[in-house]
């Protein structure tokens, strides 16, 4: 039995992919994932440039052109309502916590937060880790919800749980990206303590 969840704040409570290149002038849903093409993988440079009309992006000037608003004010996912009241009813907020990894922008670590204490209930608002090194907090009844697959497989090689939620640049790019589908399977993983990959 899973005794605690980690929820990854970016593509998964909130919808930030498509929503920051939209920002930045790239033909796509700012809403939806259906423009992000597989094969750029996780490389949202990549997928910058070839989205944008215009622009051809480096690391460094994609970081810089994101304003702190947009990852301060990113949209809630479909996910976020019935994950954030699953976990409230398996685990209990006090074993609920966000993780998220920061940009190379100094300025996303404070505007993620500004986004925890705008979306989350106050029970959680303090319950959150920024680190790029997620599996160091991976314990054998730990449990991470991420669209990032290398997170997800760092953290079962450190004896955790993962669930991986379907994104276009990860290997469930072909399943459903629907709460309704989704919530049942993270509660079988929560009541089972087993990965879905």
């Amino acid at each position: 039995m899973i005794n605690s969840v980690y929820l990854d704040l970016d593509d998964c409570l909130n919808i930030f992919t498509p929503y920051v290149l939209a920002s930045l002038g790239c033909s796509i849903n700012a809403l939806h994932y259906t423009g992000y093409k597989h094969e750029w993988g996780w490389d949202i440079v990549e997928a910058a440039t070839q989205l944008h009309p215009k622009k051809r992006f480096s690391a460094r000037s994609f970081w810089q052109s994101v304003s702190p608003h947009v990852w301060a004010d990113a949209p809630l996912s479909d996910l976020f309502s019935p994950l954030i009241q699953l976990c409230q009813d398996t685990v209990g907020f006090e074993n609920t916590y966000i993780t998220t990894t920061p940009s190379i922008d100094t300025a996303s670590a404070s505007a993620k937060l500004r986004w925890i204490n705008k979306n989350l209930p106050l029970e959680l608002r303090r319950n959150y880790f920024l680190t790029p090194h997620k599996f160091r907090l991976a314990t054998s009844k730990s449990l991470l919800i991420d669209d990032n697959e290398d997170n997800t497989i760092a953290w079962k090689r450190n004896n955790g749980i993962s669930f991986l939620v379907p994104r276009p640049w990860n290997s469930l790019h072909n399943s459903s990206f629907s709460a309704r589908r989704l919530i049942p399977k993270i509660e079988k993983s929560i009541s089972t303590g087993e990965s879905n990959v």
